[in-house]
């Protein structure tokens, strides 16, 4: 870690929580542009063809600012041409976090040397006042 490194560049995926994100259905929206660009293109024809299907692709978020590691789902809705995260979103995220509504949060996809697999890392960019 280097602190006169600009980390603001890393998070790739930005996003100010909806009320849609914070509710009991438990999943994040994820903005569909950024995700095209800065995750799908990452993923081989395999992964991707499990994210667009009905399970999903099991993946581990990895919340940068805790360092607390979490299984979700990564999945294509296409019922709304969105992509999510869900299975543990809400008490994984939005509860041990407090997130609100309006709060800006970021992710990137990264790759876990230890596991040879890609992750998600997150973090609270900004509160909401």
């Amino acid at each position: 870690w280097d602190p006169t490194w600009d980390y603001s560049s890393i998070w790739k995926i930005r996003k100010r929580l909806a009320v849609s994100d914070l509710g009991e259905l438990s999943r994040l929206f994820m903005p569909k542009e950024a995700v095209r660009k800065h995750v799908m293109s990452y993923l081989d024809d395999k992964l991707a063809k499990m994210v667009d299907s009905k399970e999903g692709l099991s993946v581990t978020v990895v919340d940068w600012d805790t360092c607390n590691r979490h299984e979700l789902t990564f999945k294509h809705w296409n019922s709304g041409d969105f992509y999510i995260l869900n299975g543990g979103w809400r008490p994984e995220f939005v509860v041990r976090r407090g997130l609100k509504e309006n709060d800006e949060i970021g992710l990137y996809l990264d790759w876990d040397w230890k596991t040879s697999k890609y992750i998600f890392r997150f973090s609270v960019l900004q509160r909401t006042k």
